[in-house]
């Protein structure tokens, strides 16, 4: 892949283009925020469930693959996303292929990388979880100080 002359990318390759597939390879070009699963996940969400996403750098290009259920959604998400731009201003175009891959490894979940398929929220559910449980932790520990306080006020009362 390279650029050309009017500076986006372009898909240099020896196979011919995939007809059909579950994957979507995603090159982003012009680039003005890094790409992340977050908002990766809020776009292509819009076409049917993501199963997987990983989003890379090859050859300083940004990229993602974006796994759907079955080739039907993942074509529908393809007609309607190819030379979308993520952000107002053109930025962040997403040029999409099919993909050889059928069933993408994810290994953990973070900004560039989700299996939606173990943690179905996706980062912004994970966010929301985290600050759910650290808000629990800090009202049992205020419930334990009034506790402990409500027994010491009574053990100075006798």
């Amino acid at each position: 892949m390279g650029m050309n002359a009017g500076g986006s990318l372009e898909h240099a390759t020896h196979y011919p283009p995939i007809s059909s597939s579950n994957v979507l390879l995603v090159l982003i070009d012009d680039v003005a925020y890094s790409p992340n699963v977050e908002a990766l996940h809020t776009i292509f969400s819009t076409y049917g469930h993501v199963m997987k996403m990983t989003i890379f750098e090859k050859s300083s290009n940004w990229q993602a693959l974006v796994q759907y259920p079955d080739d039907a959604t993942a074509a529908m998400a393809k007609q309607y996303l190819d030379g979308h731009h993520m952000y107002p201003g053109g930025k962040n175009r997403l040029k999409l292929e099919f993909s050889t891959h059928r069933e993408l490894q994810v290994w953990g979940n973070n900004d560039r990388n989700w299996d939606f398929t173990t943690a179905p929220g996706g980062p912004v559910a994970a966010k929301e979880a985290a600050a759910a449980y650290a808000a629990a932790r800090e009202a049992a520990a205020r419930d334990a100080a009034a506790r402990e306080a409500a027994a010491k006020d009574a053990a100075a009362r006798q």
